[in-house]
């Protein structure tokens, strides 16, 4: 046993003492190698660098930008030289804000777009010389609606101008048939009421001219249904009285909205002829016009014009659209 342990001791001192003294064996076993290395590798740099010379002294000298030119040099370019910048392409560049040309061209485009603005003021419009034409061409609402009667001397007439937003509904007013009646509006509340005239300087709204009791039989069974026909004169937006019946939810007035827009140019004038009669004139800007006649069926006017410099009058019919704004 102890031979053991005696035999383990010295192979530990001895790994140890190779750890320490490891270095000087190395130089002590291995000093002739290494120096026929290093003399190796001095023999290897002295080759190479007298073959760097025998390359250098053979090779052509490339003369360096500041030499100057060279043949030599050309012929070692393997890419064509650039072109030789013109003097324009050289020129510095000009901010187009800063530079007084533009400025110029901008202000010439400018006050050319100016002047044709002002000729196409005085220009006249090929497509319409007349320059009128009609926008809008259609029957008035009617403001009441025939709810009950009593008899043929009382009508209730429902005003769809004064819809109350408290009681959702629409006020009603009771007329005397052949009697006018003149529209007042009470103080506190707002809402309108109609009364016989105090005088003759009174100013009539409306008028229930006649009324009727018809009796319709139902195609379905053998009863008839009683309706009743109303005609109505409203004065304040003028035409002829028109028929209301208590089957109509939008009754239609006999008055038309009639509207013209006046073309002047590049300009754009509207005129307003409803409730107007034959003769009324209108117009400006150099062209009187004044109404010949009226087509209300088929929606067309028949138009005097005259030019106030030439003093040349013509006569033309215009139509109202299919879809009238």
């Amino acid at each position: 046993m102890k031979k053991l342990f005696f035999f383990i001791s010295g192979i530990w001192i001895s790994f140890l003492f190779f750890l320490i003294f490891r270095d000087q064996l190395n130089d002590f076993f291995g000093g002739e190698e290494l120096t026929k290395v290093e003399q190796d590798s001095s023999d290897n740099v002295q080759e190479t660098q007298s073959r760097q010379k025998i390359f250098d002294s053979s090779s052509p000298k490339i003369p360096l930008a500041a030499d100057g030119p060279s043949d030599s040099l050309e012929e070692m370019v393997p890419f064509e030289p650039l072109p030789e910048i013109s003097d324009s392409a050289k020129a510095p560049l000009v901010d187009p804000v800063e530079s007084p040309q533009v400025v110029s061209s901008t202000e010439q485009s400018m006050k050319e777009t100016k002047e044709s603005n002002l000729a196409a003021k005085d220009r006249p419009n090929l497509s319409n010389p007349f320059g009128l034409m009609i926008t809008k061409f259609e029957r008035l609402p009617s403001r009441f609606r025939l709810v009950s009667w009593e008899g043929t001397k009382l009508v209730e007439l429902e005003d769809l101008e004064g819809y109350n937003e408290v009681s959702k509904s629409y006020p009603r007013h009771w007329l005397e048939v052949g009697v006018p009646y003149v529209e007042w509006m009470h103080p506190s509340t707002k809402e309108s009421f109609f009364k016989p005239p105090r005088n003759d300087d009174s100013k009539i709204r409306i008028q229930a001219i006649s009324f009727e009791v018809r009796n319709q039989v139902l195609s379905y069974s053998n009863m008839a249904k009683p309706i009743g026909y109303l005609i109505l004169k409203d004065f304040k937006i003028g035409g002829a009285p028109y028929e209301i019946t208590n089957e109509m939810q939008a009754p239609l007035t006999s008055a038309y909205a009639i509207h013209c827009q006046q073309h002047v140019g590049a300009n754009k004038f509207f005129h307003d002829l409803s409730g107007k009669k034959r003769g009324h004139r209108f117009g400006g800007w150099g062209v009187e016009y004044n109404i010949h006649s009226f087509n209300f069926p088929e929606r067309k006017l028949v138009i005097n014009r005259k030019d106030m410099k030439t003093k040349q009058r013509m006569r033309k019919e215009i139509s109202a659209p299919f879809t009238s704004i």
